[in-house]
């Protein structure tokens, strides 16, 4: 019986699909749909991405599409706009939502993994070096913690990425190549239009490397560059034209103020100390994929002779020059490694082909291994999480994970080093909605869902609603709502405010619990409203679920907003609110 099965027409034409679809392809399909959860619910945001909501519904709701401005009604020239316009124009298409706002940084994390293995494919003119870059780039913490959430840093390091694309090719001698002069223009000018300064410098660096390497090449074919640099310029600083002929020196205080002024640390010190924690960082990062070459003196010997070419060259002094650089800012942070890792990645992929095959399979076989049990081990706290909160749908989910990833893990010996290091990847990243299973049996809705209906119920949607709340609450109702809610944000705390509060402006307000009880509230309708947990420790979460005491542990640290909508017959003394930007109590 088990023999004909095998042996049906219908399994040999499947086993076959299967078979013929490159390991890339489902690298790709992997990675975009195990991130997808995060990048589909409010389960964790990330503070920024306020700022690139508001003003994309702004946008919408505006025409102006030009201009970023916050909650508030204020001018936002911060950043540059291609962010702005990427999550606008996710709105256009399919409405105003969490994953319409996410999509499009979700999308370029899986461009990001694909042009890294176009890359190192073309360098080492090699499939399988580009399919193990690939692999490495992919499972980067600094890559998956970017591409859910709508953030710049993902845009930036795939402008760069692309540009690099095209200052390789001009390394390689492909001077009168019009493609490869456009990739290095136009992902530069896209870059600079992401967050500006950091892609200067990059093209600093690649046409430096041009006039070093290339230089008789480059004076032979100076009218193409000429003509990139025109398009790349014209591109990249079409936007800052335009705000400072509309805006003037506002443009020039916001945006140098973030880059420069706020961002670098001028602790006479802090260079000294973050420098040695951002490369331990990327070392850390990318240790799993070194330790082979670590004990194998030769394969550094094999791969030295190639990581002379100019264009490897490129990639290393860019990695370690943009490093230097995050040494610089005020604090270490991994998501401002994005873009790096890609060339990174790249550049460890050179250095793996230098192992023999069976030292490289073994080497994928234990990673997958470890990665199967850190999968089990998650699995089976998401289980008991699940099981102890009563949610049956991410019990059962987690569940077919744990099964799944044991039953491979049993096959990995039988595979090539290809499917290996696929598997082994792809079950990693099986961490992520296992994650987002837990997170949602312990937290059912977000504030923000509770809180929409809430205005649903008691009818505040038409009226504008006071936050003094964190920042992104009124942000992310605003995206839950579809833009239809109006939020304005009062400030964060009331004891540091020295300002009274303007309730009278306020037909509807969100608190905090605290602040709730120093207000008066007596004309107001007040519905407390689950605001989820404090903080969590792993320790104590996993003693409480082993103790069976999940649910008295959750509710020791549950906190809750006030929601206060004003009675009917006090609304008629109100003071209305004034069209244009809401008091912001500092």
């Amino acid at each position: 019986m088990t023999a004909s099965w095998k042996n049906s027409r219908l399994v040999q034409r499947v086993c076959g699909l299967v078979h013929s679809i490159p390991p890339i392809a489902w690298l790709l399909a992997g990675f975009f749909i195990f991130l997808t959860p995060h990048a589909y619910r409010y389960v964790k945001h990330h503070p920024d991405e306020r700022h690139y909501t508001d003003a994309a519904i702004e946008m919408v709701e505006s025409g102006d599409y030009l201009t970023p401005k916050t909650i508030q009604g204020e001018l936002r020239l911060r950043k540059p706009i291609l962010t702005y316009w990427m999550v606008a124009s996710s709105y256009l298409t399919l409405g105003i939502s969490p994953f319409a706002s996410r999509l499009p940084f979700l999308l370029a994390g899986v461009a990001i993994i694909w042009l890294t293995y176009r890359l190192a494919w073309y360098l080492f003119d090699d499939q399988q070096i580009g399919l193990v870059a690939g692999l490495i780039v992919s499972c980067q913490p600094a890559v998956l913690i970017s591409s859910p959430r709508s953030i710049p840093d993902i845009f930036l390091a795939l402008g760069l990425l692309v540009s690099t694309h095209g200052f390789v090719r001009l390394l390689r001698g492909a001077t009168s190549d019009w493609w490869s002069i456009g990739l290095a223009s136009i992902g530069a000018a896209l870059a600079v239009e992401t967050k500006g300064l950091p892609a200067v410098v990059f093209v600093v660096c690649g046409f430096g490397m041009l006039l070093l390497f290339r230089r008789d090449s480059l004076m032979r074919a100076w009218k193409q560059y000429l003509v990139g640099a025109a398009v790349g310029i014209s591109l990249g600083l079409s936007w800052f034209v335009i705000m400072f002929y509309l805006h003037g020196e506002t443009l020039l205080a916001e945006f140098f103020g973030d880059q420069i002024v706020k961002q670098l640390d001028y602790d006479r010190f802090a260079f000294a100390i973050h420098l040695p924690q951002v490369f331990l960082l990327a070392l850390i990062c990318f240790l799993p994929w070194w330790l082979p070459t670590m004990t194998r003196p030769q394969a550094w010997r094999r791969a030295l002779p190639s990581s002379w070419d100019p264009a490897c060259l490129l990639l290393g002094i860019w990695c370690v020059v943009y490093l230097i650089l995050a040494s610089c800012v005020n604090r270490v942070n991994l998501r401002y490694q994005v873009p790096v890792v890609p060339l990174l990645s790249v550049l460890t992929a050179g250095l793996l082909s230098a192992i023999p095959t069976n030292d490289l399979r073994s080497h994928f076989v234990r990673l997958s291994r470890l990665a199967a049990i850190a999968v089990v081990i998650a699995a089976l706290s998401g289980i008991g999480i699940c099981l102890a909160s009563g949610a049956w749908t991410g019990l059962i989910a987690t569940g077919i994970i744990c099964l799944g990833v044991i039953a491979l893990a049993t096959r990995l010996s039988r595979l090539p080093w290809q499917q290996v290091g696929v598997s082994g990847v792809l079950t990693l990243l099986l961490i992520s909605p296992i994650s987002y299973f837990s997170a949602r049996a312990i937290a059912t809705q977000s504030v923000e869902e509770r809180l929409l209906e809430k205005v649903k119920i008691m009818e505040g949607a038409s009226r504008p609603i006071g936050f003094l709340t964190k920042h992104s609450y009124p942000s992310r109702l605003r995206v839950l709502s579809g833009g239809e809610v109006t939020a304005h944000w009062l400030g964060r705390d009331l004891d540091r405010t020295k300002q009274p509060l303007p309730i009278g402006e306020y037909d509807v307000l969100v608190l905090t619990e605290d602040d709730a009880q120093q207000v008066d509230l007596s004309e107001f309708n007040v519905k407390l409203v689950d605001n989820g947990l404090g903080k969590l420790k792993v320790a104590e979460l996993l003693g409480a679920v082993v103790h069976g005491q999940l649910p008295s542990y959750l509710g020791q640290r549950r906190r809750n907003l006030a929601y206060a909508v004003r009675r009917p017959q006090a609304m008629a003394q109100t003071i209305p609110v004034a069209h244009g930007p809401a008091t912001n109590i500092r």
